[in-house]
């Protein structure tokens, strides 16, 4: 059983890749998005980007499907931005102090998507019908801290087709 938490800035091909995975490792999917309470969505979709104490309770909705998956020892797939370490600390740890860490941690592999400006940006001009508009990608990417060598990522370059994306992830899940 693992988590599989596939990460990045809006655009650059979360839920796709998600899906896509989900089906080749014929396991459980959930987009982050689906967390949303109303207030959030509405905000995303005036341009008004989220606080860290908009993003909290969200963030811990989302830790606590990851841990019943868990819990219940299934492999799933959430996309989500997490992107602070402190959102994808939130994502594993939920509100538990470091003192009360459940021993699965190491059961959660965060998997980077990672892009041009250029290329995200092109993709959500292109996108129809999601509440969150091109014009905050900006303050996503001023936010975005990239995983570091002490989480357990992987990082994947999205410039190449969804097809090459999920072949890599596949290739390092399977080593």
């Amino acid at each position: 059983m693992v988590v599989y938490i596939v990460m990045g800035v809006s655009g650059c091909g979360k839920s796709t890749i998600s899906k896509e995975l989900s089906m080749q490792l014929h396991c459980v999917y959930r987009d982050a998005d689906e967390f949303h309470n109303e207030n959030n969505k509405q905000k995303m979709s005036q341009g008004i980007a989220l606080t860290d104490e908009d993003r909290h309770p969200w963030l811990v909705a989302i830790h606590t499907y990851i841990e019943s998956l868990l819990v219940a020892k299934t492999t799933g797939i959430v996309a989500c931005s997490a992107l602070k370490q402190k959102h994808r600390d939130t994502l594993i740890y939920g509100d538990k102090t470091n003192q009360n860490l459940p021993n699965w941690c190491k059961d959660i592999t965060f998997i980077y998507l990672k892009g041009t400006e250029e290329t995200i940006r092109s993709r959500l001009i292109q996108r129809k019908g999601h509440f969150m508009p091109a014009s905050l990608l900006q303050s996503q990417l001023a936010t975005l801290e990239e995983p570091t060598e002490a989480e357990n990522h992987i990082t994947v370059s999205i410039d190449q087709s969804v097809d090459g994306i999920v072949n890599d992830i596949l290739r390092y899940i399977h080593e």
